[in-house]
């Protein structure tokens, strides 16, 4: 939360130093849970920086300790796909944005949420679908 927190503050290189201080000790404690979480923020900051390589890493990292975690952890995968959708969305590939946005809708939809959803909404809306 820190690091995210300093990263909205327009603190990037704090919040890429706490961000890697926390996923090694996260690492070492295997909570994987929070570890999930840390690599979203990691992926936002490396999207406004404009590493879609490295966005994309820390986005698929985190999906595959999120979908080895007993029952997936659905609410992270559902932060991870509006992610993606972000990413595809900035590197220009429309569809893709739209299909992962609607799944992770989808995941909102089975879980009842309703404060997350309107993010995934307003950026399945920017893309005019």
């Amino acid at each position: 939360m820190l690091a995210w927190a300093l990263l909205e503050l327009g603190e990037q290189e704090r919040a890429e130093g706490t961000l890697a201080r926390v996923i090694a000790q996260l690492q070492v404690c295997g909570w994987r849970l929070l570890e999930v979480d840390a690599l979203r923020v990691l992926a936002l900051l490396e999207l406004r920086r404009g590493r879609w390589h490295e966005a994309r890493a820390a986005l698929e990292k985190g999906m595959d300790l999120s979908n080895g975690i007993p029952d997936g952890y659905p609410y992270a995968k559902a932060k991870g796909l509006y992610m993606f959708g972000l990413l595809h969305a900035r590197t220009e590939e429309y569809d893709n944005a739209r299909a992962t946005f609607q799944a992770a809708l989808g995941i909102c939809d089975q879980l009842g949420e309703r404060m997350y959803r309107p993010c995934v909404e307003r950026a399945l809306a920017a893309l005019g679908a």
